[in-house]
Formats: C-alpha cells, sequence, structure tokens
C-alpha cells in the first residue's frame, strides 16, 4: 500500500523531552537507557556511552517532565531539531550560536535524530505531512526559510484553509504570518521531497507549549478533522461544491408537478491525486419525486472541479394536498436560495421541495442521496 500521509509529533523546543517515568529510553547512537524520572535528574550529567565526554544533562523536572539535552562540548547543551534539516540550512531564521533556543547545530543534519527522519522521508512518497507543534493557533505552510510564498502555493493554500475551516487557525507561510526559521521540517519536505507539509501550532497562548491535561482532549478535538481532511488531500478527495436544480418543463421558472428537475453536481478535487471514474447517484424515497435519471459518471483532475456527463433527473409527481392550497410551485430563485451545503457531512438541504440530498464522497464513488 503507498504511503501517503506522514505525522510527526515534534517538539518546538531544543530539548528532546519524554514524560516520566522512562521506562526504557532509547538514544542513539548511545546505549539504551533504563530508569526513573527521578534517578535520571540525580545521575546527571552522565557519560552513557563511555567515551570519557558528558553526553547529556538533565535540565529540570517540571511536572514529570524530564528534559534531556546533548552536549555540543563547549559547555552549552541541545539543538533545535528544528532548524537542523539540511534543505536551506544556515541562514538568517536560525542560530549559529549554540546558546541559542534556535541552535541549528554543527552542520546539516548533525543530528541523529534528524538523520533518522531524513532516511526515513527519502525512502518514502509522502504527498501531505503534519509535524506538530505547539502553541499560537497557526497552522503554517513552507516557506519558513525566505518570506515568499512556495511555487504550488494554489494548492497548499487550499488544503490549508480546508483544514482550518472548523478550528479557525490561521494558516499562511511560516516565514509571512510567524518569523523565518530555516532548517525546518516542512521546508525539507516539500523543497526536496515535494510533500506539501505543514506545521501546526496547537493551542491559544494560554494552553502554552505544555497545555493542562484538561485540555489535551478539546485540542485534539478542535484538530481532528484539520488532521482527516490533509489526510484525505494526499489522495483524491471529491467535495461537493454546489448543486444546480434546473427546470425541464414549461419554462416559468416554478418546479410544478409532472414537470422534471436536472439535478447537477459540481464536484470539487481538492486532492493530489485525479479521481479516475466516479460516479454520481441520485435517489429519492419521496412521495413527491420519482428518480427518471439516477446516476451519472465523471472523473475529475487533481485540484479541479467537474460535473456529471449528463444531468440527473427527478420527476415531480405530485404536491402534497395538505399544502396544495397554499402553493401549487416552487420558484427556482426561491428553490435556489434555500440550498444548504456542509462539508461534514456533505448536507445539501431543499427545503422548499421539502427534500434533502446528501453528496458523500468516497475513493472510487460520489454520491448524491434525495429523500424526504
Amino acid at each position: 500500500m503507498q504511503q501517503r500521509l506522514l505525522f510527526v509529533a515534534a517538539a518546538s523546543t531544543a530539548a528532546f523531552t519524554h514524560t516520566a517515568p522512562l521506562a526504557r529510553a532509547q538514544w542513539q547512537p548511545q546505549q539504551n537507557i533504563s530508569t526513573s524520572a527521578t534517578a535520571a535528574i540525580e545521575s546527571a550529567p552522565v557519560d552513557y556511552d563511555g567515551d570519557g565526554d558528558v553526553d547529556f544533562a538533565t535540565a529540570l523536572l517540571n511536572n514529570d517532565q524530564v528534559v534531556i539535552n546533548r552536549n555540543n562540548g563547549n559547555g552549552t547543551f541541545g539543538v533545535d531539531l528544528n532548524r537542523n534539516y539540511p534543505f536551506q540550512w544556515g541562514g538568517s531564521g536560525s542560530s549559529g550560536n549554540s546558546s541559542s533556543e534556535v541552535y541549528r547545530g554543527s552542520a546539516p543534519a548533525s543530528e541523529p535524530e534528524i538523520q533518522a527522519m531524513i532516511q526515513f522521508i527519502d525512502g518514502r512518497e509522502f504527498q501531505t505531512a503534519l509535524s506538530v507543534h505547539t502553541y499560537s493557533d497557526l497552522w503554517l505552510a513552507p516557506w519558513g526559510y525566505v518570506g515568499q510564498y512556495p511555487p504550488a502555493w494554489a494548492e497548499i493554500g487550499e488544503i490549508g484553509d480546508l483544514a482550518v475551516a472548523d478550528n479557525g487557525y490561521v494558516h499562511g507561510p511560516a516565514s509571512l504570518i510567524l518569523y523565518e526559521a530555516d532548517g525546518v521540517t516542512f521546508d525539507y519536505e516539500y523543497g526536496v521531497k515535494g510533500t506539501y507539509g505543514w506545521t501546526p501550532e496547537i493551542g491559544s497562548q494560554s494552553d502554552g507549549f505544555w497545555p493542562p491535561q484538561s485540555r489535551i482532549v478539546p485540542l485534539a478535538e478542535e484538530n481532528l478533522m484539520s488532521f482527516a481532511r490533509t489526510g484525505l488531500a494526499a489522495g483524491a478527495w471529491l467535495r461537493p461544491e454546489a448543486i444546480t436544480l434546473t427546470e425541464v418543463g414549461d419554462g416559468d421558472g416554478s418546479f410544478e408537478a409532472g414537470e422534471a428537475v436536472d439535478v447537477d453536481a459540481l464536484v470539487r478535487n481538492s486532492g493530489r491525486a485525479g479521481s479516475g471514474t466516479a460516479t454520481v447517484d441520485l435517489a429519492t424515497t419521496s412521495p413527491f419525486a420519482t428518480v427518471t435519471v439516477g446516476q451519472t459518471s465523471l472523473s475529475v483532475a487533481s485540484f479541479t472541479t467537474g460535473t456529471g456527463a449528463a444531468p440527473l433527473r427527478s420527476v415531480i409527481v405530485a404536491l402534497s394536498s395538505r399544502r396544495s392550497s397554499r402553493r401549487r410551485s416552487c420558484h427556482s430563485p426561491r428553490l435556489a436560495n434555500r440550498i444548504a451545503v456542509t462539508i461534514a457531512p456533505a448536507l445539501i438541504q431543499d427545503r422548499c421541495l421539502d427534500q434533502m440530498l446528501m453528496l458523500a464522497s468516497r475513493p472510487a464513488r460520489t454520491a448524491v442521496v434525495m429523500k424526504r
């Protein structure tokens, strides 16, 4: 199975952090450590690999968080791993000062963690990726190293805007909506592999870098649809964009008993793969309409909009006698004004005809279901 989505949880600071107790933390190329948080604090600094140098120094114990930084060899500890990727490494968006919080390391990909990530990323063809940080309610995109939009911004921007449609995070290139940062994850993913990557900065200022336990579930729920949409965009992602209803009758603009209604579903592919052949199906359980053309096909290329090869069609059998004294027909302008579309679930409601249409996207099929 082709792997399409890469998800990376990453710390925003130079510290490599574990939550206590440290049942079995694995440091490479150093040996394995089996200890508790308290023991780690008491034993630091320590030479784990026996070469005579201090490998790590434990900085603090806060709410059972143990922070362990690698020795830089000059009295400072730690590298900001999200400044250590080799693409556009060493610019103004990082620091060569090992005392800086954005210290980029001694050389591109100098850190074993980044070497492992590069090997992992380069060996796969991820289409979308998330490197998750805290905080600021931001959805950061390339470029980070320079104040410019990336060449594929039309597509990256579309996916990102859909991702933040519910949580309201600010979306844009990191260099333009936050600050310049070079040697970062999503610049490497996009600049080297062509992967569309983002860094969500989850949580508000009140949440901070380490949100309280009570905020874990709310923050996860806040970003659930954002993560799902980013994953969907790795393949073909068919979304309902609009439904057009056209009277096929006497041309007076009203939908009346005995007349047909052509239904055109406008479908947007917001994914990186073409849809192939998909079908649009129309069905009804309403006593006031009968489907005469219930299926059409379409094929929508990546980041384009398409409609079925032929319209779907329903014939209005009769309006209810209960309503006949008040309304014999439904005018198309009123009908158009009463159509509402939401993404999840993709629901389109025609209140004028007292029916509901549902457009559901699936990898090889798009369905429009019309029911009372």
